[in-house]
């Protein structure tokens, strides 16, 4: 729930999710990231950023590629989304030429890089490597250094033969070896930490500044888990070391703000329940002074 509240609305939205007709009752500013995975158990689709940065999360609509996590389900009413679980036969060639090639490895961003390559294949079905680059550029990659991923969408392009054979005993040192989980991470079966949790396991809701400049500072919120019946919540004061940086050596940037706020959507509270009851919050309710100041 690390993302903006969205608004107390509900409609039905209708749209065919890999050939499937579909109608669902959600809010038509949720993200279409979050329809397929919550709504409709589609975690192949992966979410890495939430601001159309890392292209993981990556799907076509009516064909064409984008960022499910830009995507609100109200402008995908009425049109075609594929993910990685289609039943497609140019995803089955990606996924036996991305397996054969090596291009699954963490497959993070696998799904995301066969969507790309399924749309890029459609508009050049004999791609120069340029086009392969210049299609797959949306999705990042942090495993392969990219060579292996375009070889095998060149490959499948190229209609050549996607498969590895298993090395003769004494000799698979060296040798490109199938991996043990390249199949699931390939057509979305594969699980991740985000995509699955315990009936049971409480969830978490990030309270952020309305403000591009503000302090603020916090009113009885004992009184508000308490009405809310949350477990519990979490400032600046109750974290030992309130930074972090990319780098250990640089952590300048609180977790969260500590009485003053220096962006619009600065994080400043984190509320710990059920999800249910965390998701009907309101946040304005939540016991927070805020003095804007210019920014």
């Amino acid at each position: 729930m690390n993302k903006p509240a969205e608004p107390k609305l509900a409609a039905t939205v209708p749209m065919r999710v890999n050939g499937r007709a579909v109608a669902l009752a959600v809010s038509p500013v949720k993200r279409l990231s979050d329809v397929l995975r919550d709504d409709l158990g589609l975690t192949g689709t992966k979410v890495g950023c939430s601001a159309g940065d890392c292209g993981a999360c990556t799907v076509l609509l009516d064909g064409a590629q984008v960022c499910a996590c830009l995507v609100p389900a109200a402008q995908a009413a009425g049109r075609s989304v594929t993910t990685v679980e289609a039943d497609d036969p140019l995803l089955a060639r990606l996924r036996a030429s991305f397996a054969a090639h090596g291009a699954a490895q963490c497959g993070i961003c696998t799904p995301g890089m066969l969507m790309a390559a399924v749309d890029t294949l459609r508009r050049h079905p004999r791609p120069t490597e340029t086009q392969v680059l210049d299609g797959l550029g949306g999705v990042l990659c942090r495993c392969t250094g990219y060579r292996k991923i375009v070889e095998a969408v060149l490959a499948a392009a190229n209609d050549q033969a996607a498969s590895v054979a298993e090395p003769a005993a004494g000799a698979a040192v060296g040798s490109r070896l199938p991996r043990l989980d390249g199949a699931e991470k390939l057509d979305g079966r594969a699980r991740y930490g985000a995509d699955e949790a315990p009936a049971d396991a409480l969830w978490l809701r990030v309270i952020r500044s309305p403000h591009p400049a503000a302090t603020f500072e916090f009113g009885d919120l004992d009184a508000f888990a308490a009405r809310h019946r949350l477990a519990g919540y979490v400032t600046a004061a109750d974290i030992p070391y309130n930074r972090f940086a990319i780098f250990p050596d640089l952590r300048d940037q609180p977790a969260l703000a500590e009485g003053r706020v220096r962006f619009r959507g600065e994080a400043v509270l984190v509320l710990a329940g059920a999800r249910e009851r965390l998701e009907a919050i309101d946040e304005t309710e939540v016991p927070i002074r805020w003095q804007p100041q210019r920014a």
